[in-house]
């Protein structure tokens, strides 16, 4: 599930915190990695990417995203190969760089990782913390609720959302039609009806 919205600046949340503002942020993390090129004019090939993805990123609109993946299952059907292979859906998307002590410069690039503190177990260390499931069960409830209402960024099921530009939120999803077949969709023609008669011209 995709909830989608235009990226609106984070206001500040305490005395000490400060506004968050997704272009902002783009244009001192170039500043920063130009400074970090020691006086070379000339950068160094993934210098020059992360520079021009960043540059990139400052001309497009930017929307807040939330995803949320729900797997739903009887327990004679249910696999938890499957809960490992939904974790890991969005691997291939990441930028390949996410070791930012070996490469300070490229450790900004975009990865797509799970959110483990909202999935459905609770944080507990023994068994009788949750007895009979109860403060599971619980929060099943509310994740389903919360895929039903497609709530992502208002309470009561406010969640912190990914900042994505109008060029990554299209590599992910995109409505189906002729440029992005989709063979599990079947096409319905839509019905046709005449004008009202006593429609205003």
């Amino acid at each position: 599930q995709f909830v989608v919205q235009a990226h609106k600046e984070e206001k500040r949340r305490g005395f000490f915190s400060k506004k968050s503002d997704f272009t902002q942020e783009l244009n001192e993390l170039r500043d920063k990695h130009r400074e970090g090129m020691q006086g070379r004019a000339v950068p160094s090939e993934m210098e020059g990417k992360l520079l021009s993805a960043l540059e990139r990123g400052i001309l497009k609109h930017a929307f807040d995203v939330g995803i949320r993946v729900v797997y739903y299952a009887d327990k004679s059907a249910y696999n938890n190969t499957t809960v490992t292979m939904l974790r890991n859906i969005f691997r291939p998307f990441n930028s390949g760089f996410p070791d930012a002590k070996r490469f300070p410069s490229f450790g900004v690039f975009n990865t797509l990782l799970p959110d483990y503190g909202s999935n459905t177990t609770p944080d507990t260390d023994y068994p009788w913390e949750d007895f009979k499931n109860i403060r599971m069960n619980r929060r099943k409830r509310l994740q389903l609720d919360a895929f039903k209402r497609r709530m992502f960024f208002y309470p009561p099921y406010s969640e912190k959302a990914n900042v994505m530009t109008i060029e990554e939120l299209a590599t992910l999803f995109h409505f189906p039609g002729s440029a992005a077949s989709t063979p599990g969709l079947p096409r319905i023609q839509s019905k046709r009806a005449q004008a009202p008669t006593n429609l205003p011209t």
